[in-house]
C-alpha cells in the first residue's frame, strides 16, 4: 500500500486494513511533507510518521491502527489549511469477529 503526498494533497486508499501493516510513503511534491492519523472523534495522533519527509523521499513504515473513520492530515507550514487532509477508514481485519462477514470460529 502507497500513500503519495503532493502539494497540497494526500493520495490513499479510502480503506486500510485493521492491524500492523507495511505502507509506503512517498513525497512526490517540492515541499517537506509530514502525515499523521487521527480518529475523526478525537483530535490526539493515533498514529505519527517519524521525521518528515523531504522532496522526493519514499520511506515504509508499520502502521498499525484500530478499526474506524480517521482523518490523514499534514500539518507542516500550515498544510492543513491548504487541504492537505484526506478522511479514510479503518476496517477490521478479514479474520477479525468484528467484522460481520466474518467466517464463524470453528468448533
Amino acid at each position: 500500500m502507497q500513500i503519495l503526498m503532493d502539494e497540497y494533497t494526500i493520495s490513499m486508499p479510502l480503506v486500510l486494513p485493521a492491524g500492523p501493516h507495511p505502507v509506503r510513503f512517498v513525497n512526490a511534491g517540492f515541499e517537506e511533507h509530514n502525515i499523521y492519523f487521527r480518529r475523526m472523534e478525537d483530535t490526539l495522533a493515533a498514529w505519527v510518521l517519524e521525521r518528515r519527509l523531504n522532496p522526493g523521499e519514499r520511506r515504509v513504515a508499520t502502521v498499525e491502527l484500530e478499526p474506524g473513520a480517521y482523518l490523514a492530515i499534514c500539518d507542516f507550514s500550515g498544510h492543513d489549511g491548504r487541504g492537505m487532509f484526506t478522511e479514510f477508514t479503518v476496517a477490521p481485519a478479514a479474520d477479525s469477529p468484528e467484522r460481520p462477514d466474518a467466517a464463524p470460529p470453528p468448533s
